[in-house]
């Protein structure tokens, strides 16, 4: 008999409902934050209010754009999704755009991409078109040096009708971060989103599957090891958006993502929508009456425009997320738990901790990788390198394949057994 991995569902329903949550939360924020005077309680380093207001309508098409592209959308996503394009339009379009358009012809394209959204729905705009492509092409300013996923944006911009210059696309998927080993106990936020980026581009938000320069189980080992960091720190809005890569990818559902996934959506029924790491309820309170509706949307709606977004992936390319699996052998089960007993303790867990724990039904055999993963990270990050090592050789007792973070945590432990000054031979990791 299958093994429950989560407690929900999954199904077309329900993931469409939790879309519709979110164009909800989509329609109550514009309401808040296309008024100047959300923007005002941000400090003189902040950019300006026409940036922050830019930044959210250009966000707000994105959601638009790929929840307009779920299969045979019920009356309730497309009535929801012309009422957004309602709110943008005017927005997207303005004065001040077109003004900055002109002066920033370098920013013309990512100001213009609530345009191109709204174009692609079958809302154009034929002036406002010739205004944004002369701010592009009336110009000797040229594109900065950039990341590479940044030319899979700009690809991405000039297939919805920007006139940017031909790219060689080719080249820039092959130098993007998901096609290289990623440092997944280190590394930093921008190195993950650079993945992720990376993904979402040259899938085309989900309309094609991107094309890899390196087997795909590398990769999604990668992500199953990011997928551990963003739940053992509680960053619900890069956890999210790691998750985004399995629809896109067309990959079967990890285990470990498969439970990555109950875990938001736990979270998400308790506090009512997924929580941004800056959101802070104290911060609210201190606020005027007046001023806190903007707080809470302004540092909301991010984080859950993300979890929309991954709910209209999940629609859009079709790919259902398993309820369970076949059961972990026998032995599983007590290595699991052998490795949550290794875990460094925090003061407070987060919340897939509590999950594993408070679920009688979820196999934490299925989930070895992902508990070895969160240890070795933490335990290596707070230089406790015999914790660590005990963690990598309990791991190895469960006969898997070693996961990109034991792997790291393996290398680098060989590294630093090795007396500082010498040449050392190279050391074999676990196979």
């Amino acid at each position: 008999m299958n093994q429950p991995i989560v407690g929900i569902h999954w199904r077309r329903d329900e993931l469409i409902a939790r879309l519709a949550a979110t164009l909800d939360h989509a329609q109550q924020a514009a309401h808040h934050l296309l008024l100047p005077s959300a923007w005002n309680q941000l400090d003189e380093a902040a950019p300006s209010v026409f940036l922050n207001r830019a930044k959210f309508v250009c966000e707000t098409s994105l959601l638009l754009h790929l929840a307009s592209h779920v299969p045979d959308p019920p009356a309730e996503l497309s009535d929801r999704l012309d009422h957004i394009a309602d709110l943008l339009t005017p927005f997207a379009r303005d004065h001040d755009t077109r003004l900055w358009m002109r002066l920033r012809p370098a920013m013309a394209a990512e100001l213009g991409v609530a345009h191109l959204c709204l174009t692609a729905y079958g809302r154009p705009d034929p002036d406002f078109h010739a205004e944004y492509c002369a701010s592009l092409t009336q110009t000797s300013v040229g594109p900065s040096e950039r990341a590479a996923w940044k030319d899979l944006e700009a690809g991405w911009h000039r297939s919805l009708g920007a006139p940017l210059p031909e790219l060689d696309i080719a080249a820039a998927t092959r130098r993007t971060a998901y096609n290289q080993g990623q440092d997944v106990i280190c590394g930093s936020r921008e190195a993950a989103y650079a993945v992720t980026h990376g993904l979402i581009y040259a899938s085309n938000f989900g309309a094609d599957r991107p094309v890899l320069a390196r087997p795909e189980a590398d990769l999604t080992a990668d992500l199953e090891a990011m997928t551990a960091r963003c739940l053992d720190e509680d960053d619900y809005d890069l956890g999210a958006e790691v998750l985004f890569s399995w629809p896109f990818l067309r990959a079967g559902w990890t285990p470990t993502a498969t439970f990555a996934l109950q875990v938001l959506a736990e979270v998400t029924d308790s506090f009512g929508i997924l929580p941004s790491m800056t959101l802070q309820s104290d911060a609210c309170a201190e606020l005027d009456p007046a001023e806190q509706g903007a707080y809470y949307f302004r540092e909301s709606y991010h984080t859950v425009y993300v979890w929309g977004l991954l709910m209209a992936a999940i629609l859009r390319t079709g790919q259902p997320v398993p309820r369970s699996s076949a059961p972990s052998p026998p032995g599983r089960e007590a290595i699991a738990d052998r490795l949550l007993a290794l875990m460094p303790p925090r003061d407070r867990e987060p919340e897939w901790i509590k999950v594993i724990h408070s679920s009688a039904v979820i196999d934490r055999g299925a989930l070895v990788s992902l508990i070895a993963d969160a240890g070795v990270r933490r335990a290596i990050l707070a230089k406790d390198f015999a914790r660590a090592h005990q963690i990598v050789q309990t791991f190895l007792e469960a006969d898997v394949p070693p996961t990109s973070m034991v792997l790291q945590a393996a290398e680098m432990l060989a590294r630093l057994a090795q007396p500082v000054g010498t040449t050392a031979a190279a050391t074999p990791v676990p196979a």
